[in-house]
């Protein structure tokens, strides 16, 4: 059972054609050239995602793909945090760049009388980024928020039906802020960055 779900877990039947994980080819993240004359720090997370198809849509037999996905960011922050070692070897420097957005994807599938259907989801996430204290000569929480721009690629998705009306989704993204500096080294002007 995944503990975070409110819905009960329908194991997946061992040979049931439902029982079908989808992975999704996207562009590789190392294809993507870092950008110049910014400075850029990164962050990979996975959003868990359970889905209920709309009423009046019939139940699944099989998933056949995702015909869109996307990662749209809607707000961003740079906030405080206490500057300490974790554990885990994580080191948290006393500011953290904080986002949220929500996946936008459209979902294809076949039920049981071999029709073909196209389902909208949109599904919330909220994640972060650690970076430095100073950027540039510049703490970052004194750079405007439309100086630093987050662009996401999403690496892989996996898809599993759950009793004919539920979908687990799986997303892997990795984000990348950058944070945009004037010629004098200002990022606090009001730049036209935006939030995705």
């Amino acid at each position: 059972m995944y503990p975070f779900s409110k819905k009960p877990y329908c194991p997946p039947k061992e040979g049931c054609p439902r029982s079908k994980t989808i992975f999704c080819p996207v562009r590789p993240v190392d294809q993507v050239p870092q950008p110049n004359n910014v400075t850029p720090y990164a962050n990979q997370f996975t959003v868990w995602e359970h889905l209920t198809l709309p009423d009046g849509l019939p139940d699944i037999k099989e998933l056949k793909t995702v015909d869109r996905i996307e990662v749209c960011v809607t707000a961003k922050k740079v906030v405080p945090t206490p500057a300490v070692t974790a554990t885990d070897g994580t080191v948290f420097t006393g500011r953290k760049l904080c986002f949220e957005g929500y996946v936008d994807q459209t979902i294809q599938y076949c039920d049981h009388g071999g029709h073909v259907y196209c389902v909208d989801f949109q599904f919330p996430f909220s994640a972060y980024i650690i970076i430095p204290d100073e950027i540039n000569g510049t703490d970052p929480l004194q750079i405007h928020q439309n100086n630093i721009i987050i662009d996401t690629y999403v690496e892989c998705c996996a898809l599993t039906p759950q009793c004919g009306r539920n979908i687990f989704k799986n997303v892997v993204i990795f984000a990348w802020a950058k944070f945009m500096f004037s010629d004098n080294g200002n990022g606090n002007g009001n730049g036209n960055g935006n939030a995705g």
